[in-house]
């Protein structure tokens, strides 16, 4: 979206507007999602059913859009940034919903049903992208389109997977044990998407929507590193999940390291591609000279990097259920964010943020690393 603002519009203020709403949503996003889906992908005993996990989803989900207006409203944004943030918000709390099937579907071993539902509709949302754009349609009118196509996508996966699940009544008791359960979860995972956004929140109070557009532009692709790292271990939880629960405690730490590894190799490869060839492709993409910026492309793919193995061992820790201890390493990193973010955008403006966000994701893996060991070595 934003490449077609840049490209199509060539107004980088808006792309900026974008952006930041987009910050916004993905905080709503982890919010109405609860940290819920690993937990319930690696529920392998069956300890609570899909229509508990769905009614608690449906709680979340309400609670975080009401929370995300009454941000908006509290933070003052005007109409046009209002308008942004709520229509991406109900895009994203579609995924969300979609999350909560493709969960399910992950627990009942078709995972691969789940990817190709996600794919279709990703793929019919990149088609009407592009015949709207080629018809002129605004940008707003584009997010309102996507929102209303995701919606129409996920009732159907919806109706598909209901098929497939025996009625059963809703317990309360247990829904509030889900709640309780996960809420470590859900601080660590609200805190961390804060956390990576720092650097953006820092650049919207110090510096321009310029500026916060090139940031956005340089950020975007730092995510594939995560996403590449999830499609290699998501896919395995379920049977990590069953080889802790068997105390097979050496093969599930020899699965540890391997993921560990291949997440190394993919950040490497990722910054020294991105510092050459890449950089200069980023800037095709999106119409804009990029090349001054190779180095801090580089430094946020190395962030990227740590952010992914911080997220594996979020995941490993939910897999062993020892994820209550996530929530203060967390709070420790939000706190120093809040302490420092202001003067290093301040002093060192675009490349101060990436040095920001650097700097918040080693805290965090340093002590999601310390964590890990402690329990690898009494296991053993």
């Amino acid at each position: 979206m934003v490449m077609a603002v840049t490209r199509v519009e060539e107004d980088l203020e808006k792309a900026g507007i974008i952006s930041l709403a987009y910050a916004a949503a993905y905080l709503m996003q982890t919010a109405a999602a609860y940290g819920v889906r690993n937990f319930h992908a690696s529920d392998v005993t069956g300890m609570y059913s899909f229509w508990e996990y769905k009614a608690v989803r449906n709680v979340t989900c309400a609670l975080s859009f009401i929370s995300a207006v009454g941000y908006c409203l509290c933070i003052g944004y005007d109409r046009q940034k209002m308008l942004f943030v709520a229509c991406i918000c109900i895009l994203k709390l579609s995924e969300v919903y979609e999350d909560l099937l493709h969960g399910e579907l992950q627990r009942l071993g078709r995972l691969d049903a789940a990817c190709r539902f996600g794919t279709f509709r990703m793929l019919a949302g990149y088609g009407i992208i592009l015949v709207l754009l080629s018809a002129g349609s605004g940008v707003f009118e584009l997010f309102v389109t996507l929102a209303v196509q995701s919606i129409i996508f996920v009732c159907i996966e919806y109706i598909l997977l209901k098929r497939t699940q025996q009625e059963e009544e809703i317990d309360l008791c247990r829904c509030r044990k889900i709640i309780k359960e996960c809420f470590p979860i859900f601080f660590m995972n609200f805190l961390n998407i804060f956390i990576c956004n720092v650097p953006k929140y820092a650049i919207d109070a110090c510096l321009t929507e310029e500026v916060q557009a090139y940031f956005s532009i340089l950020f975007m692709p730092v995510f594939c590193i995560g996403l590449l790292s999830e499609a290699i271990y998501r896919p395995k939880l379920v049977e990590a999940a069953q080889i802790w629960k068997d105390g097979r405690s050496s093969e599930f730490y020899d699965f540890v390291k391997k993921q560990v590894e291949y997440i190394f190799f993919i950040t490497t490869a990722a910054c020294l591609l991105g510092a050459g060839i890449g950089i200069r492709i980023l800037g095709m993409l999106y119409g804009l000279p990029l090349q001054q910026y190779a180095v801090d492309f580089a430094v946020l793919l190395a962030g990227g990097g740590i952010a992914a193995l911080v997220n594996f061992f979020a995941a490993c820790l939910t897999v062993i259920r020892k994820h209550f201890l996530m929530a203060g390493v967390f709070s420790v990193t939000a706190a120093a964010a809040f302490g420092i973010s202001k003067y290093m955008v301040e002093k060192g403006g675009l490349r101060g943020a990436a040095a920001l966000y650097v700097v918040l994701m080693s805290c965090e893996l340093l002590f999601m690393a310390v964590i890990i060991v402690r329990y690898w070595r009494r296991e053993t």
